[in-house]
């Protein structure tokens, strides 16, 4: 098997899986409890938001653990919404955000918010001078993913957060940080972003825990009622074993940002050697301002989908569009807001590399893609 798939998901880290394991058998109190297993378990969360919150140089924000990335987009978007609609109804975001950003900010439409959906360019950039000008007084929230699921375009976040700043100070920021964690430096004070969200089945953690990371001046209400973890703001009884796994997977994705980035970028710069001078291919990421761990191309004559199930057959996995929206039929709704027609977004691929793939694997692959696409093309 050769699984060129890791923006989709990861396997979870040796490291990660072992201290899951050793928390569930050894401290599976409840860490609400008053007595001493459960407060034993209380001062292992504790210890777990120190060290993402000091691992992502977040020191002026706190952390709620969610069930992943898309409930914590949830609670930042429809949090800010309802705390702070008193001061305004008008939202902004990109027309290339994910789903569980893009469907929220729709959803909000149906609930009288005013959402502007910011155009970017054939590369997946935003125009600054637009979203300057797109900011109002009763601009409330402004949303902007840090690393494009899709493409791998980064944005200028920081410099995202000044110009917000400087239009309204009262606007809040929130990013989706799931793809730069790991890949690229994330300094969350640095940058200024009031929320942001990650996703540990993503930086090789455990699938179904995820978190929000709120800047401290920032207030939230519940969007779930119960008890009083974590603040009363997500209620419900904490899964200690997942929320200790994600902060090891956080930890010792920052840690290796450089060592493996490097090893991944010697691997894509070979991809787009290789690839780019074959006829039928035309690349949608720009090498030049995306990471290197996401390769997008469309290809001609074929739709995606058909390339993929191709190539799984000879046991190597890559992907159309995003996991949550590739069993759609619909064309890529990223291709499509970078202005490419709906014949380029209905062949897009992905390929998502990792510091796990080899040399050999990455030669096996573009070997086994030209004797594919030559036989799904004569077809």
């Amino acid at each position: 098997m050769i699984y060129l798939d890791y923006s989709a998901t990861t396997p979870i880290h040796e490291e990660v899986l072992n201290t899951f394991i050793e928390i569930s058998r050894k401290f599976w109190a409840n860490p609400s409890s008053l007595h001493d297993f459960g407060m034993q378990a209380f001062a292992l969360y504790e210890r777990a938001k120190e060290q993402a919150l000091m691992m992502l140089k977040a020191s002026d924000h706190r952390i709620y653990f969610t069930s992943g990335a898309t409930e914590a987009n949830n609670m930042a978007i429809r949090g800010i919404c309802r705390q702070y609609q008193n001061r305004g109804r008008h939202l902004i975001t990109t027309k290339v955000e994910h789903s569980s950003v893009y469907n929220v900010f729709e959803a909000m439409m149906d609930e009288g918010f005013e959402v502007t959906f910011l155009d970017v360019d054939e590369k997946g950039l935003l125009d600054l001078a637009t979203l300057e000008r797109s900011i109002r007084k009763d601009t409330i929230l402004v949303s902007v993913m840090m690393v494009n699921a899709e493409v791998g375009t980064i944005y200028p976040i920081k410099e995202i957060v000044q110009i917000v700043k400087k239009q309204n100070p009262q606007t809040f920021v929130h990013s989706d940080i799931v793809q730069a964690v790991g890949k690229i430096p994330v300094h969350l004070d640095d940058l200024g972003i009031d929320l942001a969200s990650i996703a540990g089945h993503k930086i090789y953690g455990p699938k179904g825990i995820g978190a929000l990371i709120v800047r401290n001046r920032v207030s939230l209400p519940p969007l779930l009622y119960g008890g009083a973890q974590q603040e009363g703001i997500r209620p419900g009884t904490m899964d200690l074993a997942s929320i200790v796994s994600l902060s090891k997977a956080i930890r010792l994705a920052v840690e290796g940002v450089k060592a493996h980035g490097e090893r991944v970028k010697a691997l894509s710069d070979y991809l787009y050697k290789t690839l780019k001078h074959l006829p039928y291919l035309v690349f949608n990421s720009d090498p030049e301002r995306s990471i290197p761990h996401v390769i997008n191309f469309s290809v001609s004559g074929v739709k995606a989908e058909t390339v993929v199930h191709a190539l799984a057959q000879e046991g190597i996995y890559i992907s159309s569009k995003t996991a949550c929206s590739s069993k759609t039929n619909r064309p890529s709704r990223v291709l499509q807001a970078m202005g490419f027609d709906d014949h380029r977004a209905s062949s897009s691929l992905r390929v998502s590399l990792s510091h796990l793939v080899t040399e050999d694997e990455i030669r096996t692959f573009v070997d086994v893609f030209k004797t594919t696409m030559e036989r799904v093309l004569v077809k």
